[in-house]
């Protein structure tokens, strides 16, 4: 079959379309349409992809809707000429926001014929954007989520499948373990934003010498507004180390103790699964996570690390004394329970996906 995986970032922010390039890859022709809307160079596109189309139109992620719907409306035009020109036998619809910008085509000629792959919420607190995810996902011919929280936005007679953020990866050795008087290492990673939660973050842990605080990610408006806080107040033990490809994950994982998967319960996050809290399952290393949030709930119900609120005074000694008192192996049995439930999902939507292109 011909195939087109369409996207509506740059390839270094889609690690889930791997998993389809590793599914489908050989067996049909894969296309991608991926956004580049910074400009700046991307990842390679994955062997396994015979074409690549990419867009150019210049967005900020913090920009308000109403400016980025002259961009959507161009991005649809060029999707369809792809589309148009191609003649693809099925689509994968990778996120929602690309799907509604050609709901028309999909409902129409690809009614049945395309996958949706629902990753995060965008922009569902307005009402006529749920209609549409609605049509979009009745309309499909198998709906994929992420998160359970977010299937109460879909709708599809077959049902909704999780598909986890997981992306297998293996980790290195651990270059040293905590010991008394050593900082202990607390790292982010991912793109770098929910200012409040971070300034938070910061300021309990800025300054304390029982403590490192590290970023890895892609630095916009926000991380430079967090690194100026940082260096006004003189926070000599908080790095910022910059943009990083998927396969780099695991080698700053190896020198991190604790994940830092702390996000501000706003609508889009409070329901989500980020990658680093399957990634802090895979590599075995505590997280904390925001209260009240499912990956809060997640990690308290299951052992997996600390759920806080991160405005809360004692913060810094709340996270030190859960460190210290962590029993090892209870942690690690934590994580095998945890990644051997979420392969198995993971494992039957991969067999959905290759019953859908008829591979199985």
């Amino acid at each position: 079959m011909k195939v087109l995986l369409l996207g509506f970032v740059r390839i270094a922010h889609m690690p889930y379309m791997y998993d389809y390039v590793r599914l489908l890859g050989g067996s049909n022709e894969l296309h991608l349409v991926s956004w580049n809307r910074n400009g700046r160079p991307d990842a390679p596109v994955p062997k396994g992809i015979s074409k690549s189309f990419v867009f150019g139109d210049h967005v900020e992620d913090a920009d308000p809707i109403q400016k980025k719907l002259p961009h959507f409306a161009r991005f649809r035009k060029f999707a369809l000429g792809v589309i148009d020109s191609e003649g693809y036998d099925r689509i994968v619809v990778l996120h929602s926001t690309p799907g509604i910008t050609i709901l028309d085509r999909l409902k129409g000629d690809f009614r049945g014929r395309y996958i949706l792959d629902y990753r995060d919420v965008s922009h569902e607190s307005l009402g006529f954007y749920r209609k549409l995810i609605l049509l979009l996902s009745r309309n499909a011919g198998l709906v994929l989520a992420s998160s359970p929280a977010f299937f109460r936005y879909l709708d599809n007679a077959s049902g909704v499948m999780l598909k986890h953020n997981l992306l297998a990866s293996e980790c290195p050795p651990r270059t040293k373990e905590f010991s008394e008087g050593t900082p202990i290492r607390v790292r982010y990673w991912g793109m770098i934003r929910h200012e409040r939660a971070n300034i938070a973050m910061i300021d309990a842990l800025g300054g304390d010498e029982r403590f490192e605080l590290h970023y890895n990610g892609r630095e916009e408006e926000v991380a430079e507004r967090l690194k100026a806080h940082v260096a006004e107040h003189g926070f000599h033990n908080v790095y910022f180390h910059g943009a990083y490809y998927a396969e780099e994950r695991a080698y700053f994982a190896a020198e991190t103790d604790i994940v830092h998967n702390v996000y501000e319960n706003d609508s889009v996050m409070v329901g989500a699964m980020s990658n680093k809290y399957y990634d802090a399952v895979q590599y075995g290393i505590p997280q904390v996570c925001t209260q009240g949030s499912i990956m809060g709930d997640e990690v308290k119900t299951k052992g997996l690390g600390l759920a806080v609120d991160y405005e809360a005074k004692g913060l810094a000694d709340a996270i030190y004394e859960y460190y210290c008192g962590l029993d090892r192996a209870v942690l690690d049995k934590a994580c095998a329970d945890e990644l051997a439930s979420v392969r198995a999902d993971n494992n039957a939507a991969d067999a959905a996906i290759r019953a859908f292109f008829g591979m199985e």
